[in-house]
């Protein structure tokens, strides 16, 4: 296993666990990768399970990352798309079913309590 800064082949094991320190240059690494890094298709497919209207957990489960991971590349992704909004109004917009009730009392079992 070589060094990831300098490539360097002397390295030693830090009190037994899974980190390393390279003799060449000082410098204290892992093998493993680190956790919540990802590469760029990992991040794009994330962001697609999202769009698609997957939760933050469902996408952390499918793709072994944290769900908090996912939420951050989320908000990363959104900081970045921020730049290219649009300042022109909206002409048509489309919505989904929604039934709200404001200020209605709900009767248990549709019982006329008033009797």
């Amino acid at each position: 296993m070589n060094c990831p800064k300098c490539n360097g082949l002397e390295y030693r094991k830090v009190r037994g666990k899974q980190r390393y320190f390279c003799k060449v240059c000082d410098y204290h690494y892992s093998v493993s990768q680190r956790f919540g890094t990802g590469s760029v298709e990992v991040k794009q497919l994330a962001l697609s399970l999202y769009l698609e209207g997957n939760g933050f957990c469902g996408i952390g489960r499918l793709l072994g990352f944290s769900n908090v991971t996912i939420l951050r590349w989320i908000r990363d992704c959104g900081k970045d798309l921020a730049e290219i909004k649009s300042e022109e109004p909206i002409e048509t917009m489309e919505l989904d079913e929604l039934h709200t009730y404001v200020s209605q009392k709900k009767l248990l079992l549709d019982m006329d309590c008033s009797r």
